[in-house]
């Protein structure tokens, strides 16, 4: 007896580490898919996003510059080296620097979101010119069932990840590492505080989103059955298309219900941040060892902190959904 159990226990364990290798190398072979199509307009996207790092950080001194310098009456002169110059002057020009920094910032942004979006957009269409081709030489029975799917919601899931495959990723941590190291300058506590719950997130991803690659791994395979049966000329309501509809349904708000979850916690400790950030911040303040220019622009940079954070969770969940849906497409693209 207690052989058995050991050998079925050595079993699943054996079973689960083959299916992690398994998920390993889809995903290997599909970031490596993605990434040849065109290697050259990733390392061009990889640079924009970088380039963009010196003009967010501006977005973020000139603040506190305008704070602790014009409007505080400080020395704006010693800070730009231009000679003696009146409160309103040095308040229209820092306005105007951070106006231009914003702009040039958005401008690399737009360009940086509309070349992946091509390049997503011709990944797309070169896989979908596979698939056809596979599909052509299949039998004429096997063409009309799950084309549709493949062709469409499938195919466009795993291009639209794969155009910003690259980009984002880089864009997004370029953008989290340019606030920290702002963060850093005014104070460290402020930079701890900006990310302490971070780790609680980083955890809570990878195991909800295995959860929901699994159910969505079931949903296409129920969704191709039951456009089988569909298009076998039976009538639906005395086919198992409709029982096939029925369990799609289910799973879709099955996988609702888990991302909904994923969200509330999220929303809940990021709302749990700020009200440790403004408690650092503040006790900085009174004690003494921190400007109000520093906090406000501290603040804002935190605010541009959670926007690359969001940005790669919802990385995060595309590539898993991509990486399932990718599994899937394997067999069609050959």
């Amino acid at each position: 007896m207690l052989v058995a159990t050991f050998g079925q226990k050595f079993a699943g364990e054996l079973r689960a580490s083959t299916a992690r290798s398994e998920e390993t190398r889809v995903a290997v072979e599909f970031l490596r898919a993605g990434f040849n199509f065109a290697p050259h307009r990733h390392m061009v996207l990889a640079g924009l996003a970088i380039a963009a790092a010196p003009l967010l950080y501006l977005t973020l001194e000139l603040p506190k510059w305008i704070v602790n310098g014009a409007l505080g009456g400080g020395d704006f002169h010693a800070l730009c080296n231009l000679g003696e110059l009146a409160p309103a002057a040095a308040l229209a020009i820092l306005c105007v620097a951070q106006l231009v920094a914003l702009t040039s910032l958005s401008a690399l942004k737009y360009a940086n979101n509309l070349l992946s979006a091509n390049l997503g957009e011709k990944f797309l269409r070169a896989q979908r010119l596979r698939v056809m081709r596979k599909l052509r030489r299949a039998a004429p029975s096997r063409r009309g069932a799950g084309a549709a799917p493949m062709l469409t919601q499938e195919l466009e899931a795993v291009a639209g990840f794969a155009g910003g495959m690259v980009a984002t990723p880089v864009a997004q941590m370029v953008a989290l590492l340019t606030v920290m190291g702002f963060l850093l300058v005014q104070d460290w506590r402020l930079a701890l505080a900006a990310v302490a719950l971070t780790p609680a997130q980083a955890f809570l991803a990878p195991y909800l989103m295995r959860k929901i690659g699994a159910l969505k791994t079931e949903r296409i395979a129920t969704i191709r059955s039951m456009c089988a049966q569909f298009c076998e000329g039976e009538d639906p309501r005395l086919s198992g298309a409709m029982r096939e509809a029925r369990r799609a349904q289910d799973l879709r708000f099955d996988i609702h219900r888990r991302k909904f979850m994923m969200k509330a916690l999220y929303n809940m400790i990021g709302h749990m941040t700020p009200l440790l950030y403004l408690s650092v911040g503040g006790w900085l303040v009174i004690e003494g060892e921190l400007t109000v220019g520093a906090l406000v622009a501290a603040l804002a940079a935190y605010r541009e902190a959670a926007g690359p954070l969001r940005e790669l969770f919802s990385f995060y969940m595309r590539w898993a959904d991509a990486r399932v849906r990718y599994k899937a497409l394997r067999p069609a693209l050959g």
